[in-house]
């Protein structure tokens, strides 16, 4: 592997980061310029959830199949590659599933957990607007923590996990052309036109969470199919570019 290969391929990866991740921060950025303190505080209660209701979880998972499927695939044990991903994949299904399950249910008295810290605010007159703004009440009009935001918790922490789980399997694949156009479309055709529409029209905290994690969901779809179609062509015996890089390794060598 060559320094301007090796340097093209990190360039690669950290577009991808890079382009998933400024969604995210720019929305939090977003809300509270817009929208104040409440807002943002709302959306960091939500993120600071996801760890502990079953992204750790995936996160583990994916440097599984990164370590041992990328083994896999340079040494051309296919099957074994396929096996393991969708192993992976079924037991993430599940621990979605689960997470759900436990986090729906009980979404009012979670969210009051999380945001506990917030409570402080009604002890001061001067800070009740925004402790309104995060649980509601007095002339507050945006949507609440328990509310709306929390409705669309699990929805997103399952885009997440699902798309780390996915961008796992296409590191294994070596796939970093594809990855970096696909993150890149999806920031300016996905994220840009609903932080517009959250903030021009929404208003809403919620909305601007929605937007956040938009993007998240049309990668982890678009690195699903890229997934189903590389373990297919890989067991067909057909080339790809986890292939190509393997030869390109050994001609050099």
């Amino acid at each position: 592997l060559s320094w301007r290969e090796a340097s093209r391929e990190g360039f690669m990866a950290m577009l991808l980061d890079l382009a998933a991740q400024l969604s995210v921060t720019g929305g939090i950025y977003v809300a509270g310029a817009l929208l104040g303190m409440g807002a943002m505080y709302q959306i960091s209660a939500l993120q600071a959830a996801f760890p502990q209701y079953g992204l750790q979880w995936i996160l583990g998972l994916t440097y599984v199949l990164r370590i041992q499927g990328t083994q896999f695939v340079g040494a051309g044990m296919y099957e074994n590659f396929s096996i393991l991903f969708r192993f992976i994949l079924v037991y993430a299904t599940i621990l979605v599933v689960v997470a759900a399950a436990t986090v729906v249910p009980f979404r009012d008295v979670l969210s009051f957990k999380q945001a506990r810290q917030a409570c402080e605010y009604a002890s001061e007159p001067s800070c009740l607007t925004i402790y309104g703004s995060v649980f509601g009440g007095g002339t507050s009009q945006g949507g609440t923590l328990q509310g709306s935001a929390m409705l669309y918790f699990v929805p997103a922490m399952a885009a997440r996990c699902f798309y780390q789980l996915f961008k796992a399997g296409l590191y294994a694949c070596l796939d970093w052309s594809f990855m970096a156009r696909i993150a890149v479309g999806s920031f300016v055709l996905v994220f840009v036109p609903a932080i517009c529409v959250a903030t021009l029209w929404a208003k809403t905290a919620t909305a601007i969470f929605i937007a956040m994690y938009l993007p998240l969901l049309a990668l982890a779809f678009a690195f699903m199919l890229r997934t189903r179609r590389n373990i297919a062509r890989m067991l067909e015996g057909k080339p790809g570019p986890w292939q190509l890089r393997l030869k390109t390794a050994a001609e050099q060598t």
